[in-house]
Parts: structure tokens; C-alpha cells; sequence
């Protein structure tokens, strides 16, 4: 009978001690994003909006010129960037909402660029007014994105 209670301490002792060992998945899902995935994408989408700005703001260029280099050096790079944003599939359904956020923003902010080049190629300024109308949204959607984000950090403890 002692043998069997021994036995059945040492059965509950090593069950305790991998159940104190094992992980949380969103946690671990959550850690593997933010540490991983979300940086360089991110250093990517960063590289680019400077790019837009910087093109945007040269007033050097006349329209043919600044819709070329929008063309070639943002727009081609954002759809190649939403590609690879797009493959990313997160294990878990939190770290999944999240990342739609980030997908949908980051569409949002595509198809406000395509708009842009289009405005400027037209040289239709009702539609670069619209164009403008889509960079803002594009922004919120991105804060709303970055604050969800945030969010599922601090509510699973990873930094």
C-alpha cells in the first residue's frame, strides 16, 4: 500500500511539473509575431511610407515624373509588401484577429497609393482629393491596427 501512495505522489508530482512547464499557445503565437513576423514587415511598410513621402513632397517633380517614380518606387513595392503581409498566418485565433487588422489596413493604405498615381496620371484633382480621403482612412485603420495590437501584447505579457 505505501509502495502504491508513493507511486501515486511521484505520478501527481511529475503531472504538476509538466503542467507548470507548458505553455500558453496564444502566448507563445503572440511572442512569435511580434518578434518575428510583425519587424521586418514593418521595417518594410516604414522604407516605403518614407519613400512616399519623400516623392510626394519633391516639388522638383512635374506630374509625369512624380506619377513614374510613385509608380515604380511605391506602388510596386506596397502590392509586393501586402503579398507577403498576406502569407503570414498566425497559429491562433487572437494573434488572427489582429492581423487582419494589419491586412486590412495595410490594403486600405494599397488602394489609397493606386488611387494617388491615378489622380496624378489623370491629373483629376476631385480624385486626388479622394486619394487623400483614402491616405487618412488608410492612417486610422493603421493606429487602430497598432493599438489591437498593443493590446494583445500587453494582455498576454510580451513586450
Amino acid at each position: 500500500m505505501k509502495k502504491l501512495h508513493a507511486l501515486w505522489i511521484v505520478f501527481l508530482s511529475v503531472a504538476f511539473l509538466l503542467a507548470g512547464c507548458s505553455s500558453d499557445p496564444v502566448e507563445e503565437d503572440v511572442n512569435n509575431y511580434l518578434k518575428n513576423e510583425l519587424p521586418k514587415m514593418s521595417t518594410l511598410e516604414q522604407d516605403i511610407l518614407t519613400q512616399f513621402a519623400a516623392i510626394s513632397g519633391n516639388r522638383q517633380l512635374d506630374a509625369e515624373a512624380l506619377h513614374k517614380e510613385l509608380n515604380d518606387k511605391v506602388l510596386s513595392k506596397y502590392e509586393t509588401f501586402v503579398q507577403e503581409l498576406e502569407k503570414i498566418k498566425p497559429a491562433t485565433e487572437e494573434v488572427q484577429q489582429a492581423h487582419e487588422k494589419h491586412v486590412t489596413a495595410a490594403l486600405a493604405q494599397l488602394e489609397a497609393f493606386k488611387t494617388v498615381v491615378s489622380a496624378i496620371k489623370n491629373k483629376d484633382q476631385a480624385e486626388l482629393t479622394a486619394a487623400r480621403e483614402k491616405l487618412e482612412a488608410a492612417k486610422k485603420l493603421g493606429d487602430e491596427s497598432k493599438e489591437a495590437i498593443k493590446q494583445l501584447a500587453i494582455g498576454y505579457g510580451v513586450q
